[in-house]
C-alpha cells in the first residue's frame, strides 16, 4: 500500500524510509551471524584438530563485535526514526495551522485538534513503521534464500514459500479488518464533533432544554463507538493469530527439512543445524509479522492523510424543562402577560462587581423594568453592558447589591428555573451540523413548518439565496458555509421560537447588515409587546425603536430615556449617535442627527 497522497505530504521522506530499512535490515543480519557463531561453538567437537582455546577466543571477539554492530544499528535507526517524526509533525502541524488559520480552511477545534495530534503522528508512522518493514520484508526473501539456503536448500525452499503465500493470504481477512477500522475511524470521528460541538453550544443547548436529548444521543455514539473498537480488536486479534499460525507451519516445516536432510544426523552439529533454522525463521518472519498490523496502521495515516491533504491543499487523490411547555415554565414566575399592567418585575439594587481590587467592572447601578418592553443597553467597549447581562443570567461573579425578579432575589432562584424563564441570544452563539430545521429546532419539540417559516421570515432569512433549499438547507459545524450576518439571524429565528418573558439580546446583531438591522428591530419590537426583551448593542441605530435607552459609561449608568429625549439631552448618546452616522452613511444623515439633536 503506496500511498501518493502520504507522500505529497510536507515532511514526507521516501529516502529516509528507506535509510530506516537499510539499518534495520543490518541490525538483522547481524543478529543472525552473531547466532550462526553461537551455534558453531555450541557444535564444535572437543576432540576437534582445531587449537580450542584459540578458535573460542576468535569466536567471542567476532560475537562481541556482532554485538556492538547490532546496538548501533539500532540506536541509529531508533535516531533516525525520531528525526523524521518530528520533521514530519512540526512541518504538517505548521501548514495545518497556516492553513486554518490564514488561508482560512475552516478548519478549528476538535477537528484541527485531531489532524495535529492524531493524524500528523499517524502519518509520519508511515515513513517510520510501515514503509521501512514493507521494505525489509521484501528484502528478506532472498536473504532467507542465502542464509537458510547455506545450510538447508529444502527448508529455505518452505520459508520462501511461506513469505510469498503470507501477504495474499492475509489481505483476505485484512480487507474485512480495514473496513471494520474504517467504520471504527468514522465513529470515532463522529463521536469527537457531536461532543465538542455540544460542549461549545452547552448553554445554548440547556436554554432550548435540548441538553439530555444531545446527552443520549453522544451516550448512543460512545456506545457504537466502544463496540466498533471491540470488532477492530478482534480482527486485528484474528489476523495475527492466523499469521503465527502460517509463520509456525512454515518454521515447523523448515526444522524438520533441516533434521531429515542434514548431513550431520542427531549429533551436536545437527542439533545446532536445527536451532540454527528454529531461531533464523523467527528473526527472517518478523518484519512480515508486523507488517500484519502496521497494514491497520497505514490504513489510518492514509484516511488521516486525505484529510491533511484536503486541508493544507495538496490533496492528490434536563428531562422535565425538555418536556416543560412555554406555558408551564412562565406561568407561576409572575414574569408573564398577565402582570403587564404596569408591574415592575426586574429590580437592580446598587450593583456593583469587581473583577479584581483594580478593575470596578459595574458601579453602583440601580433601575427597574416592566413586565413588557424593549430596554437597550448601549456604551463603548468595556463600559459593562454585557457583563449586567451576565449577572441577570447568573453567570458572572459575586457582585454588591440586589437584583430580584418580582421581588425574589435571583439568588435564591433554581438556575434551572431561572434558565426557564430566559432566552439568551449572543453574536457567538453555535450553529451545529444539519439543517436549517435542525438549528432552529435542537431540541426536537415538534414546531410545525409553518411556525419555523415564520421565525425565519421575521429575520429575513426566506429570500436569502443561501437559504433557497428553505428549511432543509444545509449548515455546516458553526455556520462555516453563512455569513456572519447570516448566523446571527438564524440564532434569533431560533430563539423568537421560544416563548419565554424575558428575551436578552448581547450584541446578537453586531454582524448584521444595516438593512436587515431595521428588520430585526422590528421584529424586536413585536416580540416586546407580550415579553421582556433587553439588548446589547453597540450599533445605535439598532435600538433607536425601544422603549427606554440606558448608556452605560466605565461601569456606571450615566444616562437613560427615549431616544428623542436623549438626543435632546445633547450627552454621550447624541454624541455617539452622531459619530455612527456620519460613519455609516457620510453626509447622509448628519442633517437629520443634527435635527434631532437642536
Amino acid at each position: 500500500m503506496i500511498s501518493k497522497t502520504l507522500c505529497a505530504l510536507p515532511g514526507a521522506s521516501i529516502a529516509g524510509s528507506l535509510a530506516l530499512c537499510v539499518v534495520r535490515t543490518m541490525q538483522t543480519l547481524c543478529q543472525l551471524a552473531l547466532l550462526w557463531l553461537i551455534c558453531v561453538a555450541l557444535g564444535a567437537s572437543p576432540l576437534s584438530n582445531v587449537r580450542q582455546g584459540q578458535h573460542m577466543a576468535t569466536l567471542a571477539f567476532e560475537c562481541v563485535a556482532l554485538l556492538a554492530v547490532s546496538a548501533l544499528c539500532g540506536i541509529a535507526g531508533n535516531r533516525l526514526g525520531a528525526r523524521m517524526t518530528i520533521a514530519m509533525n512540526a512541518a504538517i502541524s505548521q501548514r495545518l495551522y497556516h492553513s486554518g488559520l490564514v488561508r482560512g480552511s475552516g478548519l478549528e477545534g476538535q477537528e484541527l485538534a485531531t489532524l495535529v495530534t492524531e493524524g500528523a503522528p499517524a502519518a509520519s508512522g508511515y515513513f517510520t513503521g510501515y514503509l521501512p518493514t514493507l521494505m525489509g520484508a521484501l528484502l528478506m526473501i532472498p536473504i532467507s534464500g542465502a542464509v537458510i539456503g547455506f545450510i538447508n536448500g529444502w527448508s529455505a525452499l518452505s520459508i520462501i514459500v511461506a513469505m510469498i503465500a503470507l501477504p495474499p493470504a492475509a489481505n483476505m481477512m485484512r480487507r474485512k479488518n480495514i473496513g471494520v477500522q474504517m467504520r471504527q475511524l468514522s465513529a470515532y470521528d463522529h463521536t469527537g464533533r457531536e461532543f465538542e460541538e455540544s460542549l461549545r453550544g452547552l448553554t445554548t443547548l440547556k436554554i432550548f432544554a435540548a441538553d439530555k436529548r444531545t446527552s443520549d444521543s453522544l451516550r448512543a455514539r460512545s456506545e457504537g463507538f466502544r463496540v466498533a473498537t471491540m470488532n477492530l480488536l478482534s480482527g486485528q486479534l484474528r489476523s495475527l493469530i492466523g499469521s503465527d499460525i502460517v509463520i509456525a507451519v512454515s518454521t515447523v516445516t523448515a526444522v524438520t527439512a533441516a533434521a531429515i536432510t542434514s548431513p550431520r544426523g542427531t549429533g551436536t552439529g545437527g542439533i545446532m543445524t536445527i536451532v540454527y533454522v528454529a531461531i533464523a525463521s523467527m528473526l527472517l518472519f518478523a518484519p512480515e509479522r508486523q507488517l500484519v498490523y502496521l497494514s491497520h496502521s497505514a490504513a489510518v495515516a492514509m484516511r488521516r492523510g486525505k484529510l491533511i491533504a484536503a486541508a493544507i491543499g495538496t490533496d492528490g487523490g434536563t428531562a422535565d424543562d425538555a418536556h416543560a411547555s412555554p406555558s408551564e415554565t412562565a406561568d407561576d414566575t409572575g414574569l408573564g402577560p398577565q402582570n403587564a399592567g404596569g408591574r415592575r418585575t426586574i429590580e437592580i439594587s446598587h450593583l456593583s462587581l469587581d473583577y479584581s481590587p483594580s478593575i470596578q467592572a459595574l458601579r453602583n447601578i440601580s433601575f427597574s423594568t416592566g413586565a413588557t418592553g424593549h430596554v437597550a443597553i448601549v456604551g463603548t467597549s468595556g463600559s459593562g453592558k454585557s457583563t449586567l447581562l451576565s449577572v441577570l443570567t447568573r453567570s458572572s461573579g459575586t457582585y454588591r447589591g440586589t437584583v430580584r425578579i418580582n421581588g425574589t432575589d435571583i439568588l435564591t432562584v433554581d438556575p434551572h428555573r431561572l434558565r426557564s424563564l430566559q432566552t439568551v441570544v449572543t453574536g457567538r452563539d453555535p450553529l451545529f451540523r444539519g439543517t436549517l430545521r435542525s438549528n432552529l429546532d435542537p431540541a426536537s419539540v415538534g414546531y410545525d413548518d409553518s411556525r419555523l417559516s415564520d421565525a425565519i421570515r421575521e429575520v429575513g432569512l426566506e429570500n436569502d439565496p443561501a437559504f433557497r433549499r428553505g428549511l432543509d438547507t444545509r449548515i455546516e459545524f458553526q455556520g462555516a458555509n453563512l455569513s456572519g450576518g447570516q448566523r446571527q439571524r438564524v440564532c434569533i429565528a431560533r430563539a423568537l421560537l421560544r416563548h419565554t418573558p424575558l428575551y436578552l439580546f448581547d450584541e446578537a446583531t453586531s454582524a448584521v447588515d444595516r438593512e436587515h438591522d431595521r428588520q430585526l428591530s422590528d421584529a424586536m419590537k413585536r416580540l416586546s409587546r407580550h415579553a421582556l426583551v433587553i439588548s446589547v448593542s453597540h450599533r445605535l441605530a439598532t435600538v433607536r425603536e425601544a422603549d427606554r435607552i440606558m448608556v452605560m459609561d466605565r461601569g456606571s449608568l450615566v444616562e437613560q430615556g427615549t431616544f428623542d429625549e436623549l438626543m435632546a439631552e445633547k450627552g454621550l448618546f447624541a454624541r455617539e449617535w452622531n459619530t455612527q452616522e456620519n460613519i455609516e452613511s457620510p453626509g447622509l444623515n448628519a442633517d437629520a442627527g443634527k435635527d434631532l439633536a437642536s
